[in-house]
C-alpha cells in the first residue's frame, strides 16, 4: 500500500460515467447517415447536412442552370442553325436560282459555242441521256469533225427564237460557216431542273 502523497503508486479508479471511449475510425463514406442497424459504435457523420445521405447529398450538390443560362444556350443554338442553312444555300444554291440560270436558250448558246471552238467533247456533255444512248461520244466527235472539214468551222451563230412547252423546248439558230448561213432547229428536254440537247436538225436558210 502506497504512502500518502506518493504519486508513484497505482492510479485511482475512474468511475464509468467519466471514462472516454476510444471511437473506432469509420470506413463509411462522408455524408452517409447511418441507421440503427448499420451504425458503428461511436460513429459521427462528417457531412454538415445530416438530413441528406449518399446519393441524395450528391444530387443536392449538382449544378443547375438558371433561366437566363438556358435562354442564352437556346439563342446560340438558333444562331448556329441559321448560319448552317445560309452556308448550305450559298454552297448549293436554291432550285429556283439554278433553273433561272439554265434555260433552253443558254444551253443552246453553250452547245454552239463549244462546237465553234471545236470542243466537241464539251458539246457532247450537253446532250440529253436519250441522245447519248443513241450516239457515242466518239461517233459524235467524228461526225462534227466531218462537218467542220466539209462546210467549215462555225464562225458565228445567232439564236433567233425559242419556244418552251412544259419539259420540251425548240430553239432556232442561225449558223454561219465560211460565209454561208444555215438554220438549225435545236430540240431540248428538261431533266433534273436542267435543259439538254435532244437533237439538232440543219436546213438551208429560207427553206
Amino acid at each position: 500500500m502506497a504512502a500518502p502523497g506518493d504519486s508513484s503508486g497505482p492510479s485511482r479508479l475512474v468511475p464509468p460515467s467519466r471514462r472516454v471511449v476510444a471511437r473506432p475510425e469509420s470506413s463509411l463514406p462522408p455524408g452517409y447517415l447511418p441507421t440503427t442497424k448499420t451504425a458503428l459504435k461511436g460513429y459521427q457523420p462528417t457531412h454538415p447536412d445530416l438530413q441528406l445521405s449518399g446519393a441524395l447529398a450528391r444530387q443536392a450538390r449538382q449544378t443547375t442552370f438558371s433561366r437566363t443560362q438556358l435562354l442564352v444556350l437556346a439563342g446560340l443554338m438558333g444562331v448556329v442553325l441559321v448560319v448552317g442553312v445560309a452556308i448550305g444555300l450559298w454552297a448549293f444554291g436554291t432550285p429556283a436560282a439554278a433553273s433561272a440560270s439554265n434555260t433552253p436558250s443558254t444551253t443552246t448558246q453553250s452547245y454552239f459555242d463549244a462546237l465553234s471552238r471545236q470542243a466537241y467533247s464539251q458539246a457532247y456533255d450537253l446532250l440529253s441521256p436519250a441522245a447519248m444512248q443513241s450516239e457515242s461520244r466518239t461517233a459524235f466527235i467524228n461526225r462534227n469533225q466531218q462537218f467542220d472539214k466539209i462546210g467549215g468551222v462555225i464562225t458565228a451563230f445567232t439564236i433567233a427564237s425559242a419556244t418552251t412547252t412544259d419539259q420540251h423546248a425548240t430553239v432556232d439558230v442561225s449558223v454561219i460557216r465560211q460565209g454561208q448561213t444555215t438554220l438549225a432547229t435545236v430540240n431540248l428536254t428538261a431533266s433534273g431542273g436542267k435543259w439538254y440537247v435532244d437533237s439538232v436538225v440543219t436546213h438551208a436558210a429560207g427553206a
